[in-house]
This record gives structure tokens, C-alpha cells and sequence, in this order.
């Protein structure tokens, strides 16, 4: 039961009871105190990519009457390499499956965990051999900052964007090589909080590899090389808020079940990353209790305060604009060997 008792006695669960609107945010693993299973596992994973839409995604999943979402969405069962001993724990997840549809989770960190693919493959793949996955992607850039938003919205990473994501080199392996090193000379001087994320990943660090992660090519080679090409599908975030319900159609029709009935899906702004008013993520943030509230802020409480274009975005649009041009044209070059994983012009859906 290593999912659940590691969050059990962990700190963020003793901040939580004393603080009742913590608690609401609800735990990150399966939280059941019972190693009762569903007998369910699911045939279907949304391996993210984080902060591109997979909430989104798995939210029009949900709506199919064919499908199951697990909770929580997210499980990260495969992060944690002591979980695989307990797949009645699991399939616990899936407890309210009904008979004869496609249960499936969406925990954004296996595209990004090198060690999760293997792990799926050899304890999922044999009990589940019709296993399909699918990946939703946005511009690299644009997921980038998202991300690094997101942590620094949770205050887990309080460095100011510029010095997160500012000047980096031109050529990919020198950004990834940077980008390393400014993650340890922070993580060394205390801008970064790992506490919420030890408990629950192998690789505890993977979310604040921003640009890094931005390099979707590599991940999705990994998970071909293992599962094969007929069981991927890549979805895009721009599709699904151009035209939800031809993107969604396409997944069920991936996913081997009938179309969606009733007509049109409406799409809706899921997860979005809010900041609060006031802020300015160009800087860093403080320490102090303030800083502690906020981090233990629950995220469906927020969007009453928060505003996507707050936190200084609009007040410092020339640094914005310098760091997405440089990060873009580092990140734009792994286009063409995209394009030709993926089969489709990524170029022309980024451009």
C-alpha cells in the first residue's frame, strides 16, 4: 500500500488536518484505506503531456457513455516503482467501472518519467494486451510557460520566470544542459519545493524540467519503441478547442467505440493556469506564511481570485515576448523529426 501510506504520514497530510480547506483539495493517490480492488484495469492511458490539455481531454472522455475515468484522474501508479507490487490497489481506482466499457487515467507525469513506460509494459501490457494510449500536445513553448506558471502559482517554484526560463542558449542539448543547472543551483538555495512531489514520483523533479519536457519528440519515440505505433494517438490542444467534437469523434474512434451521441461537444476552458492579481511572477516570490498559504491554496477554490492574465504577464509583455522567442526557436527544432513521428505538420498547426 506504498500509494496511500506515503501520503498518509506525510507532511503536507498533517498541514491538512489542521487546515480544513487544504483538506478539500482532496489527496493525490488513491485514497481508499481498503486494499479492495475492482477486479478493473484500465485499457486506456492519457500519459499527458502535462499542461497541454490532458484534463480537457479526459473530461470529454468522461462524457462518452463508453468510458470510465479512474479516481482520481490521476493515480501515478507506474511513478512510484514500490506500487507495482499492489495492483489490487489499482485497479481500486476503477472501482466504479460499469461492465463492458473503456476504463482509462490520465496521469500527466508517465510521458515524462523515463522509467514509466517500461513499468507499464511490464506490469499493465500483459493483463491489458490491447492497451491504447493517447497523448495530447500543444506548442512547445506555449507548454513551456504553462508549466512553469503552474509551480510558480503553487509557489513550489519561486524563482522569477525570467531567471527560470530567460536567456537560454540556441541549440537544444545546451537549453536541456542549462536548464539542469539552473534547477540544481536553485533547488540548492531553496527556491524550489519538492515536498508534495517526493511521496509520489521516483523522479520528484520532473515537473520543473519546463523546456526539457517541451521536447516531446524523445517521449513519444520511447513509448513506439515499446508499445508500437498503432497504439498511439496524438491529439492536439488546438484541435480540441477549434473543433472538440471532430477531435473527440477521432479518439472514439481510435478507442474502437461508437461516435458521441448527441451532435456537438461544446468545448470549455478546463485547468487553466490562474494567478492571482497582484502578483508578478517576473520576480520572486517571498518566504514567509503568506507564501505557505497560497502553496496550500486549493486549486478549485482559486478561479474566484485568480485571472490568466495576471501575476504581471500583461505588465511585463517585452520580457514575455524575449522569452518565448528564444525558447521557441531552441524548442522549433525538433519539428520536422515531430512531424515525422507523428505523421501530420506540426509546423503548420504551431506556426
Amino acid at each position: 500500500m506504498h500509494i496511500i501510506i506515503g501520503y498518509y504520514l506525510s507532511p503536507l497530510k498533517i498541514v491538512e488536518a489542521v487546515c480544513p480547506a487544504v483538506l478539500l483539495a482532496g489527496p493525490p493517490f488513491c485514497s481508499t484505506m481498503t486494499t479492495s480492488g475492482s477486479g478493473v484495469l484500465p485499457s486506456v492511458l492519457i500519459p499527458g503531456a502535462q499542461k497541454c490539455g490532458s484534463t480537457a481531454l479526459a473530461h470529454y472522455l468522461a462524457q462518452h457513455p463508453g468510458c470510465t475515468i479512474s479516481k482520481p484522474k490521476e493515480p501515478s501508479f507506474f511513478s512510484r516503482l514500490g506500487n507495482l507490487d499492489d495492483m489490487e490497489a489499482y485497479s481500486a481506482c476503477f472501482r466504479d467501472a460499469q461492465p463492458g466499457t473503456v476504463s482509462f487515467e490520465a496521469s500527466t507525469g508517465y510521458l515524462f518519467e523515463p522509467y514509466v513506460p517500461p513499468r507499464i509494459a511490464r506490469g499493465l501490457l500483459p493483463l491489458q494486451p490491447n492497451l491504447k494510449i493517447v497523448v495530447v500536445l500543444r506548442r512547445p513553448v506555449d507548454r513551456a510557460i504553462s508549466a512553469f506558471l503552474h509551480l510558480r502559482k503553487r509557489m513550489d517554484d519561486r524563482r522569477g520566470m525570467t531567471e527560470a526560463l530567460g536567456g537560454f542558449p540556441s541549440q537544444p542539448d545546451d537549453v536541456f544542459a542549462e536548464e539542469s543547472r539552473r534547477l540544481a543551483d536553485a533547488l540548492a538555495v531553496g527556491l524550489i519545493d519538492v515536498e508534495r512531489y517526493r511521496p509520489r514520483y521516483d523522479d520528484y523533479l520532473w515537473q520543473f524540467r519546463y523546456v526539457g519536457n517541451s521536447w516531446y519528440v524523445e517521449f513519444l519515440r520511447r513509448y513506439i519503441e515499446l508499445f508500437g505505433r498503432e497504439r498511439l494517438h496524438v491529439v492536439f490542444q488546438e484541435d480540441l478547442r477549434a473543433d472538440t467534437t471532430t477531435a473527440m469523434q477521432t479518439v472514439a474512434a481510435f478507442l474502437g467505440l461508437p461516435p458521441y451521441e448527441g451532435g456537438v461537444l461544446q468545448a470549455e476552458q478546463i485547468n487553466p493556469t490562474l494567478l492571482l492579481p497582484g502578483t508578478n511572477v517576473f520576480r520572486r516570490s517571498p518566504r514567509g506564511p503568506v507564501g505557505a498559504i497560497v502553496r496550500r491554496f486549493p486549486s478549485h477554490i482559486l478561479p474566484r481570485f485568480g485571472r490568466q492574465d495576471g501575476g504581471g504577464l500583461a505588465d511585463n509583455a517585452a520580457a514575455l515576448r524575449d522569452i518565448r522567442s528564444s525558447l521557441d526557436a531552441a524548442l522549433s527544432q525538433q519539428y520536422e523529426q515531430l512531424s515525422g513521428v507523428i505523421g501530420r505538420d506540426v509546423a503548420e498547426i504551431w506556426s
